[in-house]
């Protein structure tokens, strides 16, 4: 399990985080500060539960899913994507703000995700692991 926390803590910090929202655009990495626009919030995803390959199904049934507990949950929604340095597949995010840490730590764990990129202006981009 430590070798696997190594590689997608690798994973994490070798891939950009992009999101559009109402003509604003964010591309975000580990360790960047977020924009002042979006105030706190996470980037989380549907995709790919605890990093085990899905298919396009499935993935896309559990992004539809996350949308709608966001939406629930009163957040605004940028749609994003997760873009990695290497040939590995990129998978779409979103980023939801505002949204403080703890809801974030919760709604990623419902979806069973590793972590999920908490942002905010003034403070570097963050992983908050979920396992």
């Amino acid at each position: 399990m430590v070798a696997a926390a190594q590689r997608w803590r690798a994973a994490y910090a070798a891939t950009t985080y992009r999101a559009r929202y109402r003509g604003r655009r964010v591309a975000v990495r580990l360790g960047q500060r977020g924009p002042g626009w979006v105030g706190q919030g996470a980037f989380v995803t549907g995709w790919n539960p605890r990093s085990v390959v899905q298919g396009r199904p499935a993935n896309h049934r559990a992004q539809a899913r996350l949308r709608a507990v966001l939406r629930g949950q009163g957040l605004r929604l940028a749609e994003g994507f997760g873009q990695p340095d290497d040939d590995h597949p990129g998978e779409p995010m979103l980023l939801a703000f505002p949204l403080r840490p703890a809801l974030a730590a919760r709604i990623g764990r419902a979806f069973r995700q590793n972590a999920v990129l908490l942002v905010a202006p003034r403070r570097p981009a963050r992983l908050l692991w979920l396992r």
